[in-house]
């Protein structure tokens, strides 16, 4: 992936991006127009929410008083 600021760093890090999704997701051109969706997507998607480069902070936490859905 190039660095920020380098020609074509936007199409690199979109790849890098779909990498991270299952493959179904590069048939969606707006995930293409959108970048930053893409990359939400991107994570919201792994297991842990635990990508490099993503604050801790970020990860997703359940409501106070939340209950858990039952598994069918």
């Amino acid at each position: 992936m190039r660095p920020p600021g380098e020609a074509g760093w936007e199409d690199t890090a979109v790849a890098w991006l779909f990498d991270q999704l299952p493959p179904g997701y590069r048939t969606h051109d707006v995930l293409r127009t959108y970048p930053v969706i893409l990359a939400r997507m991107a994570h919201a998607g792994s297991s842990t929410a635990t990508t490099p480069g993503w604050p801790a902070s970020s990860r997703a936490r359940p409501a106070e008083g939340a209950v858990p859905r039952r598994s069918a």
